[in-house]
């Protein structure tokens, strides 16, 4: 139902993996798991607090193994979660300092969305008048002081590209493009943040769809035999204030609502959608594509209202499946799509030894 005509003209001439499973779907665990090669049970990375090298100091990463191996690594983005890693994003992982959120620039006009997220003119307006009584509190935390009282699980925004996080990300991942030494190969990562929680995107990617005629879950119900538990407490869609309605256990999300939160789903999706289109436009003006791999990969699923339950963390398919497209070098094949499972865990091993191929090939 998404409209991504970016990812579908990629995957003309790529491998698309419709049954790639997450190792957890928990971001830091996964994105560990993927960029070590490593199963949750050997990084011991399950949560949002531990750091990858507390428990594996010499672990050899996927863009460290690449910079070990004469590429350039460079990083900008949510790569891996910053709450798993040191300030500098895992300074060994990287040839240059990896740039992150404080690097980034936005168009005339704007700054740094209000809470790392709004850029609405209220949504603006509201969080400033918060953070000012912050201040004059003397709040330690103000940005969690903001939060507490207002934080929408979407917005709606008529705003350019360039004023959200992941479109400044895209802005400087084509920046980074545009000055990249091509004497040497380069291993460059780009995490976008959407399509998390808050589903914002500019007004133009909402307008793409009509909310009517929007899908609901067609299985809002805890499925048969399934421990309550097994649902999680969706504490992640609940620290969203504002919410026009709180889902529990006992009682669904009105088709109404939810349709207005799969709205805003779809319309990030379309925002990321054209944000990776500005990537690949800009591999081909570059003529870089012609010996460039990519990879488009996400860190989990999400459960749009599906198993009574709205977000991740579970065990559940729904959390568990996620992207994963793979396109070599140039135009040399035609769409192939496997429906049989493959994991993240089995990228890091996959890349390497296709690149080593690949680099053989060509000499």
């Amino acid at each position: 139902f998404a409209i991504t005509p970016n990812i579908d003209k990629l995957s003309e001439n790529a491998t698309v993996f419709l049954n790639n499973q997450t190792q957890l779907a928990i971001c830091a665990a996964s994105r560990v798991s993927f960029l070590t090669g490593l199963r949750p049970d050997k990084t011991r990375v399950w949560d949002l607090k531990t750091k990858m090298r507390d428990m594996n100091p010499d672990v050899l990463t996927l863009p460290e193994h690449f910079k070990n191996n004469g590429y350039q690594t460079i990083g900008v983005g949510k790569i891996y979660d910053p709450r798993a890693v040191d300030s500098g994003r895992d300074r060994r992982s990287w040839s240059q300092p990896f740039i992150t959120q404080n690097k980034l620039t936005f168009p005339e006009g704007y700054s740094f969305p209000a809470g790392g997220f709004y850029q609405g003119k209220e949504n603006r307006e509201i969080r400033g008048k918060l953070r000012k009584e912050a201040i004059a509190k003397g709040v330690d935390n103000i940005n969690k002081y903001e939060s507490e009282r207002y934080k929408p699980p979407y917005e709606k925004a008529d705003v350019p590209d360039g004023a959200y996080v992941d479109g400044a990300i895209a802005n400087k991942a084509v920046e980074v493009l545009e000055n990249i030494d091509t004497s040497q190969p380069f291993f460059l990562a780009v995490g976008f943040i959407l399509t998390h929680l808050p589903f914002n995107a500019p007004t133009k990617y909402w307008d793409l769809y009509d909310r009517s005629s929007i899908p609901v879950a067609s299985d809002p119900f805890i499925p048969e035999n399934v421990h309550q538990n097994s649902i999680g407490r969706m504490g992640e869609f609940y620290n969203y204030e504002l919410s026009d309605e709180k889902p529990t256990l006992e009682k669904p999300l009105s088709d109404e609502y939810s349709r207005k939160l799969i709205h805003g789903y779809f319309a990030s999706i379309s925002y990321i959608d054209n944000l990776i289109g500005k990537l690949m436009i800009e591999l081909k003006s570059l003529d870089l594509h012609k010996n460039t791999m990519i990879v488009l990969w996400g860190d989990h699923g999400w459960h749009l209202g599906n198993d009574r339950k709205w977000g991740k963390h579970t065990l559940f398919e729904r959390s568990l499946k996620s992207a994963l497209i793979i396109k070599l070098p140039g135009d040399r094949h035609s769409k192939r799509e496997i429906n049989t499972v493959v994991e993240s865990v089995d990228l890091y091993p996959t890349i390497t030894v296709s690149y080593t191929h690949l680099r053989a090939h060509e000499t």
